[in-house]
């Protein structure tokens, strides 16, 4: 609108996108929403996907002499990720496709999934020392891997797993899936952790993983950590991983031998 009696005008409304922000915003300022603060973001999101909540509160509170919520930071690098990588929930539509494009371009690659009734964002997933992590940002599940190693000794992905979580069921689905889908030769070895539930689903002899059929025993580091945790002695920490990788006869006060096989039963 025009001023009275000058050649000058005033802007009172403006419909459009807000480019401009005062340096010191306050608490209230409608602008310093999520939206806005994950435009501003998007660079450093595209530079560093997983630059931590924290660090966006610092970049803000610089920029904008404001200190934003965790929750709002959270909601707007999720915002931001959005733009970059599409939608979490129609990505995850777009699983069956991306199977069949997995075994299409790799031959030899084989796909599993099962559906955990009552929820669609359950779903397990099967591509095949086993061992499991849990998964954290928008869909918190577990992953589950099965490992061996090449001829030149290095660590050889066989198959892993995303499943609702370390329980006996998830690990009874994949141990039966490495057994169906990658190999069901005798005499293997199966290396893991003390968890509980492997442990119960290895028990299961329907499985297979037992003598006469298969070999299980423990991860020597996971033994070694927890030895570690209990004694917190590293110079016995060394001597128990020494004697685990030993395989010889020793001979006892009794004039009997015993025979140290470390490196098979995984100690």
């Amino acid at each position: 609108m025009t001023v009275k009696d000058t050649s000058m005008f005033r802007i009172t409304k403006y419909k459009g996108p807000h480019t401009y922000v005062n340096l010191c915003i306050n608490q209230d300022h409608s602008q310093l929403d999520s939206s806005f603060v994950s435009k501003y973001i998007e660079t450093l999101v595209k530079a560093e996907m997983t630059i931590a909540i924290a660090a966006i509160q610092v970049v803000v509170a610089e920029q904008f002499g404001y200190q934003i919520s965790y929750q709002k930071a959270m909601k707007a690098k999720r915002k931001a990720m959005t733009r970059l990588f599409g939608d979490w929930y129609k990505s995850y539509v777009e699983l069956s496709r991306f199977f069949f494009a997995l075994e299409q371009s790799n031959p030899g690659c084989i796909v599993y999934s099962k559906m955990v009734p009552g929820n669609n964002l359950n779903e397990e997933n099967f591509y095949s020392n086993i061992d499991g992590t849990h998964l954290y940002e928008k869909y918190k599940r577990t992953l589950m891997i099965s490992m061996g190693c090449d001829g030149n000794n290095q660590l050889f992905p066989l198959a892993f797993a995303i499943t609702e979580g370390e329980n006996t069921d998830s690990w009874n689905w994949f141990l039966a899936c490495i057994k169906v889908g990658v190999t069901q030769r005798k005499g293997l070895c199966m290396i893991s952790d003390h968890h509980p539930d492997i442990i119960a689903v290895v028990n299961e002899t329907y499985l297979r993983w037992t003598k006469p059929d298969a070999y299980y025993r423990f991860c020597m580091r996971h033994l070694a950590s927890n030895f570690n945790t209990k004694f917190k002695d590293n110079t016995l920490k060394g001597l128990m991983c020494r004697a685990a990788m030993e395989s010889k006869h020793i001979p006892l006060e009794n004039g009997h031998s015993h025979t140290m096989m470390g490196k098979d039963i995984g100690l």
